[in-house]
Order: C-alpha cells, then structure tokens, then sequence
C-alpha cells in the first residue's frame, strides 16, 4: 500500500541562512523618532574656528515639551555671537554675566527683552569658558527665572565662582558644570544646589523633564544639595559628521513661597547618551550569533541520527 506517513528527516540549516536571520532581525527593529536637534538649546555644542556662527539660518521657533521656563541657544548671524529666545516666559529681561564676574564687581551684557525673535549676545569681555545666562519676568504676586550656562569657545577663566555668586532670589546652583567637552549623561548622578536669597533650602522637591517625556523628582538634603539622575531615555542618532553622542534637552524646576509671593526657577541644558548603550547592543547581538554558531553541528548530528534512525520500507502498510 502506498505510505501514508513518513519521516522526514530534519533539514540542516545553514550559516548564511542563520547570519540573514539574525541580522535581518537586528536591522528590522523600529527606529525611534528623533527628537529635536539639541545642540539648538544651551548646551556644550559649541563651534571652533573663526567661521563659527557665519551664515547661520534663523533659529526655529522652540517647541513646548514641557511647562516650565527655559532659554534656547543657537549661533547667532555675527561671528562668537548667540541668539537667545525664552519659552514659556513672557515678556522676560535677559542678563548675561561672564565667569570674571565678582559679587563687586559683575561682568555683564546689557540687559535687554525678549521679543519673539530673542536676543543677539555675545561675551562681554571677549573671554570664552561658560557664562551664565538668565531670564526673569515678575508680577507682584510672582517671579520666574529661565537659567542656563552656555559655553563659549574662547580660554577663559572657570566659572567657578560665577556659580558661587547670587543670581536671583530662588536659584538651582549645577555643581559644578561639565567640563569642557565633556556633559551630562544618561545614568550619571550630577549634583544640584537649591538655595532661596543666598541659603540652601532642605526638604524642596526638584522636578527634573526631559524633552523625549521622562518626568523625575528629586529632594534637598540638609545642605540643600538635590542629586539627579540622568534617564536612559534619548532617541536621536548624532547628527551627519558629528563625533558626539546623541543628546536631549532637560530642565530642572524648583518653586518657593516666601512674603506672599511665588518664585519658580528653572534650569535648562543637555544631557547627551550612555555610549554603553550602544555597546551592549552589540555584545548581545555578537553572544547571540556565537551561541546560534555554536549549535550548528548539535543540529547537524540530529538531523543524521534521525535520517539513520528510519529503517527500510518504514512508513508502508
């Protein structure tokens, strides 16, 4: 009678065919839409070289990823020169104070309002490092202050005690600053100084917000220091010819009540990808592709044994 069942025996797969379906997987996971360019915002992308900022293209508006006050920083059309513009601050004066500057004797720029197209600034002094930028607008009832520190290519002196001196009545203090090439990153623990009218404030909460949606909170010691970490959460890809990794914006917030008024202050900056990230990715893939490697001659003597296993005429009736 004609066999109704048979054994087959087990293919033997090949490595191409392995390597295209472990590849193919990898390469066919969903990228992640890319947030905006956050070199745009303050931060520590900076350009070299006397043409920096030459032909630059008007900044485009800043887009609301978050409620609270910030400072967005671009290269301006004039040679070591900024444009300034202010997002959720109305009607904001803008002070700039260069890291030379002592509590008798402040370096500043002069101070000016933010209109809609922002502000053009350069260094006062011509000296490079990080200046500190800060936008306030009050009512009687209400002060708000946007802040950032931008920096400037040019040697100057450290900004160390430009962060020491007293800005505004209700401060977040970065302590300290990224050094030179160097920035926030994802996982990384960075210090933050919470201080009303020159003393640090215990037991406030620091809202850190992250343009790619992460919301974290943070609480003052004793000493008024906040500590925060960073999330892993970016989604840019570098931008073509940078060597950088990709990078997001963030802002920390912190509110007061003191008198019967409201202070709100904000700290803008970026914070850029844990390179390990993409490390680990790698390593996995690499494990994964060993692992499947190394069960191929497992399968190969399976596929034999089942072959050599069926006898003669097995299957027939």
């Amino acid at each position: 009678m004609p066999a109704l069942f048979r054994r087959l025996p087990l293919p033997s797969p090949s490595l191409p065919l392995l390597l295209a379906l472990l590849l193919g997987d990898v390469q066919a996971q969903p990228q992640q839409p890319p947030t905006p360019a956050a070199a745009a915002l303050a931060g520590h992308d900076h350009a070299h070289g006397p043409d920096a900022g030459k032909g630059a293209r008007p900044p485009a508006a800043p887009r609301a990823w978050t409620r609270y006050p910030l400072l967005q920083v671009q290269a301006g059309g004039e040679r070591g020169s900024v444009n300034v513009r202010a997002l959720n601050l109305p009607d904001a004066s803008l002070r700039l104070l260069a890291p030379e500057s002592t509590a008798e004797s402040p370096v500043t720029a002069p101070a000016t309002t933010l209109g809609p197209a922002g502000a053009l600034l350069r260094p006062p002094s011509g000296q490079g490092n990080y200046h500190w930028l800060s936008a306030r607008s009050e009512t009687p009832e209400a002060v708000t202050v946007a802040g950032t520190a931008h920096y400037f290519p040019n040697p100057g002196p450290s900004p160390t005690g430009l962060l020491l001196l007293r800005k505004s009545e209700l401060e977040i203090v970065p302590q300290p600053l990224p050094r030179e090439h160097a920035a926030y990153r994802e996982s990384e623990k960075w210090n933050f100084l919470v201080r009303f009218n020159g003393q640090a404030l215990a037991g406030k909460d620091v809202v850190l917000e992250t343009e790619s949606g992460s919301r974290v909170r943070a609480t003052t010691n004793s000493v008024g220091m906040a500590t925060v970490v960073f999330p892993r959460d970016t989604r840019d890809t570098p931008a073509a010819g940078s060597h950088r990794p990709a990078a997001a914006r963030f802002v920390l917030a912190v509110e007061h009540e003191a008198d019967g008024r409201r202070y709100l202050t904000a700290f803008n900056h970026v914070y850029r990808k844990d390179p390990d990230r993409e490390r680990s990715l790698g390593a996995g893939a690499g494990f994964l592709l060993l692992g499947m490697l190394g069960a191929l001659p497992l399968l190969r003597r399976r596929a034999g044994e089942n072959a050599d296993a069926t006898p003669p005429g097995a299957g027939h009736v």
